[in-house]
């Protein structure tokens, strides 16, 4: 069965959000489901808090659309960027997994434009770009 197949399927569809933030050579690897996830030689932990804007589908017509992904201001990528001035290049990459057939697919992929903190909670800031 392919992720499309699960995708599609009533019984079968139970995808779990991975979350890679990329910073050179550094990286901080994160789910938002409650269980930890080994994919591509990372350890993707479980984070409380973690969250995500809705996605809409991006086609050579549309224009970019943004994402924003919200981190508790605790965890260690807040704590090191999220207060500079102008914090480097970071990009994020959202997988998508399907448990039941044990499949990825790239869900989303961009550059940080913006690191914003209100209250608790860091919002980082993605445009989407069709074709990347």
């Amino acid at each position: 069965m392919s992720y499309t197949d699960d995708d599609k399927s009533v019984s079968d569809n139970a995808p779990i959000e991975l979350y890679l933030f990329e910073i050179g050579a550094e990286s901080y690897s994160m789910t938002s489901g409650n269980i930890p996830i080994q994919y591509s030689g990372k350890l993707f932990k479980p984070l409380a808090g973690l969250k995500r804007s809705s996605l809409k589908a991006i086609t050579s017509q549309s224009s970019n659309t943004a994402v924003s992904i919200d981190v508790p201001i605790t965890h260690d990528i807040v704590k090191k960027y999220g207060i500079q001035v102008t914090p480097p290049s970071i990009k994020i990459t959202i997988y998508r997994w399907q448990r039941y057939t044990n499949n990825f697919i790239v869900y989303w992929s961009g550059p940080v434009s913006s690191i914003s903190i209100k209250n608790e909670i860091a919002t980082f800031k993605t445009p989407g770009q069709f074709g990347s």
